[in-house]
């Protein structure tokens, strides 16, 4: 009641940050149904935006404004070399941290923790959207596919109609590591190329390698 008598009325372009903020809380909301989600969008944004300081370095490199300090962060930083990742690899395999949701955010938080780097990176693999489509994808260590993809078995391989839901636990690990991450961070992802998807799909590299044609 002392919210609605605070707010006037909604400003539509802070709706979607409201949502996630109050579906948090409230998972069987219909925000087309009750008032109170327009009418909480106006104060909840304006009272939150002084207490959030933003990541100032990485919106400042996003928009190519000059700075004493870049942000910082490292290709792979949650990897191989770190201890961190070393321990949770005793007791998980590269998908369990990949395809479990609250692994991904811990794995990703890894170097944040550590180092303070001013950017988390997405814990993931490129090669999960050809799983989604249909292809037989495992890590031993590295990515091996049951069939490559060619002419031939495209319409038999490629046989997932919704491959969008496959990719669900990786939009769960966007959030999980969101929640962890401090205001002043930023999250970034990866996708790989269309070269680098068939490439793999199709074991092209293989083939430049050991046949001249």
């Amino acid at each position: 009641s002392m919210l609605l008598n605070l707010v006037g009325s909604s400003n539509a372009d802070s709706k979607e940050i409201l949502w996630k903020f109050v579906s948090r809380f409230h998972k069987e909301i219909n925000p087309k149904e009750h008032k109170i989600f327009d009418e909480l969008t106006e104060y909840a944004i304006n009272y939150f935006k002084d207490k959030v300081e933003p990541n100032k370095k990485f919106k400042n490199a996003l928009e190519r404004k000059p700075q004493d300090c870049p942000p910082i962060w490292l290709m792979r930083q949650a990897g191989r070399y770190h201890d961190h990742y070393q321990s949770l690899k005793k007791d998980y395999t590269f998908e369990d941290l990949c395809k479990t949701p609250k692994l991904a955010a811990e794995t990703a938080m890894g170097p944040i923790n550590e180092f303070d780097f001013d950017v988390a990176i997405l814990f993931s693999d490129i090669l999960f959207p050809l799983e989604a489509l249909g292809m037989d994808l495992s890590y031993n260590p590295g990515p091996q596919f049951g069939l490559h993809l060619n002419e031939d078995n495209a319409e038999s391989l490629l046989i997932n109609q919704n491959p969008i839901s496959f990719m669900e636990f990786q939009g769960e690990a966007i959030e999980r590591t969101i929640e962890r991450l401090p205001t002043e961070k930023s999250l970034i992802g990866f996708v790989g190329g269309p070269w680098t998807l068939i490439a793999y799909a199709c074991n092209i590299s293989c083939l430049l390698y050991t046949s001249p044609s």
